[in-house]
């Protein structure tokens, strides 16, 4: 992971929110307690290994309420020729003015790892903006006429180009 960090690339996994974090290493304890908790080697190998069959769906279960509960923080976009596509990360935080971040990322061949394409996070500021994070940035009147750019033309008159190499 240290390797595809600095090479520009990361996993999927890497960007879940806290929450999500929180719910699974909850269950990681549990499952450790159970194991440590039992005194004879004949509960310790049965609850080892039943223990996750209960847990899994259980966890999963779980991980849909969480995503159903903290939203869809990303969305692709795919260009008109559909040859080309595009991973954004979005979230907003407000405190008077609000900030929209963005990160972009590319799917590469290899699954569940993605390449950032911008170095530094994107960030929009707003004051009593009216729609989403991905209206703020315009991006779905995404424009990627030109090969390997694609240029989102916000509603305050800025364009964000990406580019995709």
């Amino acid at each position: 992971m240290i390797i595809l960090r600095l090479l520009g690339y990361c996993l999927i996994g890497e960007h879940a929110s806290p929450y999500e974090w929180l719910y699974f290493l909850h269950f990681i304890y549990l499952y450790i307690v159970i194991l440590l908790r039992t005194k004879t080697a004949f509960w310790r190998v049965f609850f080892g290994g039943i223990t996750p069959f209960f847990l899994t769906p259980i966890v999963f279960i779980g991980w849909l309420g969480l995503a159903w509960v903290l939203g869809e923080e990303k969305i692709m976009i795919s260009s008109p020729s559909g040859d080309q596509q595009l991973l954004i990360r979005h979230s907003s935080w407000s405190l008077g003015e609000t900030h929209h971040n963005y990160n972009f990322y590319e799917q590469t061949f290899i699954p569940l790892v993605q390449k950032k394409l911008n170095h530094q996070n994107i960030e929009i500021v707003t004051r009593s903006a009216e729609g989403d994070d991905l209206q703020i940035l315009g991006a779905r009147n995404a424009d990627s006429s030109q090969p390997n750019t694609v240029i989102f033309p916000n509603p305050y008159g800025e364009k964000i180009r990406v580019s995709l190499q």
